[in-house]
Order: structure tokens, then sequence, then C-alpha cells
């Protein structure tokens, strides 16, 4: 363990232990003891290990206090019914079990991949087995989108609204719409006014996000869940805010799930600020949107 994730698990510890007793759990996480406002006790096992928390940190808040705060809250505000917060992709899931359970897409892949090492045949995809955690401060590119990266792309999208946007579109109630969302990608690279964008790891590889724009609108932006906490999904932030610029876009503006609280701290952190006006999407449970702005100054900014 490094001595900053070291120091900011002790500082939690001291956080939690202000209003409750905390004790260690085995294997890693800490428990959480406190007595309910009826006198009843509770306790709420935290699993997660000193580095993940260093990694929620320095990915989801930027700063150790709002992050402290973020974990407070989430005892404090722990479902009757659920035991646990478990430590997923720099966030704490309420559950009633110390293990989530493993998404079907990362379990359809994870077997083609061991049927298929070298690729699906006859797919226009690869399946391939990624680091846990791919190195940090990795450069990354953004170019035009093709339509033969729509299956990539899609791939991209589909995990990571499985993950970050369950409480939005529960996936048994509302799976994942792969072939509308690629069949959408197809129309919006065909289209005139819009500008479809795939990103890239480093300088042309495999393809790890993506992006799309309408004038001052930046219409989609995303990163896959592997890549999260590497510093690329910030990188390709700034190179798309970029383009725009170099546009002559001097305001942007974006519509995220009011539920999606990730992807708000995310964009939040890195500048945009809520304008207060509100949509809902067109796929079902049209959930609502809600709109952000943020200044970009001129092409010389």
């Amino acid at each position: 363990m490094t001595s900053e994730a070291d120091g900011s698990w002790a500082a939690l510890v001291d956080d939690l232990a202000s209003f409750a007793l905390v004790s260690d759990r085995e294997p890693h996480g800490l428990v959480v003891t406190r007595e309910r406002d009826d006198g009843t006790r509770s306790a709420v096992e935290i699993v997660m290990t000193s580095q993940e928390w260093y990694w929620l940190i320095g990915t989801t808040f930027g700063s150790l206090e709002p992050a402290v705060d973020y974990v407070r809250e989430q005892v404090l505000e722990q479902p009757a019914d659920k035991n646990y917060l478990v430590y997923s992709y720099y966030n704490l899931v309420p559950f009633d079990r110390p293990e989530l359970p493993v998404s079907p897409v990362f379990a359809f892949l994870d077997e083609l991949a061991e049927r298929h090492p070298e690729g699906v045949p006859g797919a226009a995809w690869v399946t391939q087995r990624k680091p846990a955690r791919p190195s940090l401060g990795r450069g990354v590119s953004v170019r035009s989108m093709r339509p033969n990266d729509v299956p990539a792309v899609v791939e991209a999208q589909e995990a990571g609204a499985v993950i970050g946007l369950a409480a939005v579109f529960p996936q048994d109630e509302f799976p994942f719409p792969r072939e509308a969302i690629a069949r959408r990608w197809l129309e919006e690279i065909a289209s005139s006014d819009i500008e479809c964008l795939a990103v890239r790891d480093g300088d042309g590889g495999e393809v790890i996000g993506f992006a799309a724009l309408r004038g001052d609108e930046l219409m989609h932006f995303g990163i896959a869940p592997e890549r999260w906490g590497t510093g690329a999904a910030q990188a390709a932030h700034d190179a798309v805010l970029e383009r725009m610029r170099s546009a002559g876009v001097t305001r942007a503006w974006l519509r995220v799930f009011t539920g999606n609280e990730r992807a708000r701290r995310f964009y939040e952190r890195l500048g945009w600020t809520p304008t207060g006006e509100r949509s809902r999407s067109t796929f079902a449970p049209c959930p609502e949107l809600l709109q952000y702005e943020r200044e970009l100054g001129g092409p010389d900014a």
C-alpha cells in the first residue's frame, strides 16, 4: 500500500469513527456499526480495499474531502435490507451480499474470449482479455468514426451502460438496446450535421470510447469501463472540447441522466454546470435528462 493510500484510508476510518464503531473486515474493508434513531443497531460492511479507496478518491472526486463525505452519506443512507456497500468501478453499491453479480455482458465476453482467443470467426471485432487495470497516463486519440468502428463502439457503450446506468435502466426490465444503438450510430455517421468520433487507445489503437458533436452540443460521450480511472476519459474529454473550440464553439452543452451520479460528478469536476433545464430520453423507461453547459473560450483559449 502506498503512503498516500494509507493516509487516506486512515482519514476515512477517523471520519466514520466520529459517529459509529469502526472495525476491520476480513479479508478487506470496514465494518461500521451505529445506533439508529429508533434505538436499534445496524452494521454496514464496506467491501473495499485501501487501494480501491485511493482510486475512488482520484477518479471520481479528485480530492479526499468529498470522497469521505460520499462514503459517510452512503453509510447513513444505507437501506435497511442491504448490509453491504460493495466497491465497483469507483463507486460503492448497496447490496445484500458481499459480491456483486457478474454483468452478463462481461460474462459473455469472457466466454467468447475463452473459446476464441484469437478473435471470433467471421466477426467484425476481436474479443480479448484486457489488463485488470491499464497503466495510468496512456494517451488517447480522437478520430472520425467509420461504420466498421460501430461494433467496437457499441461494445464499449453497452459495458458502460450496464455498469454505470443500472439505476437508470434496470437490465432485467430494460436491457441495453444494442441493435437500436448500432443503427443510430450508423445514421449519425451518415448525417451531415453530426460529427461522430471514435476514441482510440494511443495513436490509432483499439477503440475504447466514443463521442458525437452537433454544433455546440456534445451529444454522446463515453469510455469503456475497463479504462475508467486511467485518465483516458479526461484526456478524451479534453480532446473533444478542443475540437469544438477549434470549430469556433465558445459555449458547449450536453445532457446527462439525472440519475447517473457518477457521470454528473465527472462533468462537474471538469467545469460543467447544470442549467436546470430538463428533458426525457426517448428510450424506455424515458428517464430524466439534465442539461449542463461549459464555457470553452475561443480557438486561442
